[in-house]
Order: structure tokens, then C-alpha cells, then sequence
């Protein structure tokens, strides 16, 4: 309700949300494993894992939002399964990529260790980022809220706005991404 007063689209965004809601979890997962492929030098596993949980979640869109291939109609309820499930193969592929390599393996017996200093020292990195990211939020957030509240017209165009946004974000993320491996690996290899 703070997002819009349209009773419709209300009901729309919990039947959605209450599937969706399971992808977040999975997808943050996901993402860590990822990082740790990328950082293991290979780009392309990350890129193919992405791309096929892409293109799998468009399928599943079709799939399940028109009911094709004898399955039911299910809207937008369907589009939110779509994403659960293409984000769990996500985390399985991107999973077993990293046990396949011993040098990216995630060591689990140190997952849950304290180090002092590291804590002290990632803390001190994490909370300018936090609050840089929850006012960047909070500013989008409250963007959604305004057109929210305009009408469903209002609220239809500024879905297409996002979807051309989405694009341009994904462009610019994927430079950003890989111009932080680059200058990872060059802080790290001690040559700086």
C-alpha cells in the first residue's frame, strides 16, 4: 500500500511477492558463489550460468504466465515461479562450478570464523556502502511510490521506463564488474 492505493495492483504485488520472496535468499547465494568464480579468473562460467538462468526465466516466463505446454494460466503468480526457479538453478550450477575447483572451493570451516581485525576492518568498508545503498533505495523506492499513486497508466509506463533502465543498468554493471576484477587483481598481486 505504500507503493500504490490501486487495490488491483496490490493483490498483484503480494500474490507475486509471496512466491518471489523465495529468490532473494537464493539469489544472494547465488551471487557469492558467482563472485567467487569471477574472482577465480573465470568470467565465462559466470557469463554461461548467468546467460542460461537468463534465458531460462524468459522460457518459464512464457511458460507459465500464458499457460503454454499444457500448463496452467498463471499470471503474474507464474512469473515469480519462473524467477524461483531460475534462480535455483543458478545456485546449483554456480555451486557445483565451485566445488569442481579446488582454488575457488569456499572453505567451510572458516564460513563461520571471527577474525578481530578483519571484522573491525569490514566494517569499517561496509558502512559508508550501506548507507550509500539504502539512501540510493529509499530514492528509488519512494520514485515507484509517487507513480504508484498516480494511477495504473502511470504505473504501466513507468514499467517500461524500468525495463529500458534494467538494460542500461546491466550494461554499466558489467563494466563496473569487470573493471573491479582488474583492479583486484592488480592491488592484490602487490605490484601497485
Amino acid at each position: 500500500r505504500i507503493f500504490t492505493n490501486v487495490e488491483e495492483l496490490v493483490e498483484i504485488g503480494v500474490g507475486y511477492l509471496k512466491i518471489a520472496s523465495f529468490s532473494y535468499l537464493i539469489s544472494g547465494i547465488s551471487q557469492c558463489f558467482l563472485a567467487q568464480i569471477k574472482l577465480g579468473k573465470n568470467t565465462k562460467k559466470v557469463a554461461t550460468i548467468s546467460s542460461i538462468a537468463v534465458v531460462l526465466n524468459i522460457a518459464l516466463n512464457a511458460i507459465f504466465i500464458f499457460g503454454l505446454l499444457g500448463f496452467p494460466k498463471m499470471g503474474v503468480r507464474g512469473a515469480a515461479l519462473a524467477t524461483v526457479i531460475s534462480r535455483v538453478v543458478e545456485l546449483v550450477l554456480s555451486t557445483i562450478e565451485c566445488w569442481k575447483d579446488k582454488k575457488i572451493r569456499p572453505d567451510l570451516g572458516k564460513l563461520f570464523a571471527f577474525d578481530r581485525v578483519l571484522s573491525k576492518d569490514y566494517v569499517r568498508q561496509l558502512l559508508p556502502l550501506l548507507g550509500a545503498y539504502l539512501v540510493w533505495t529509499l530514492g528509488i523506492s519512494s520514485y515507484s511510490a509517487f507513480l504508484g499513486h498516480m494511477g495504473v497508466d502511470a504505473s504501466a509506463a513507468n514499467s517500461l521506463a524500468l525495463t529500458l533502465r534494467n538494460l542500461m543498468l546491466s550494461f554499466t554493471k558489467g563494466l563496473a564488474g569487470g573493471a573491479s576484477i582488474l583492479i583486484g587483481y592488480e592491488l592484490g598481486s602487490g605490484n601497485t
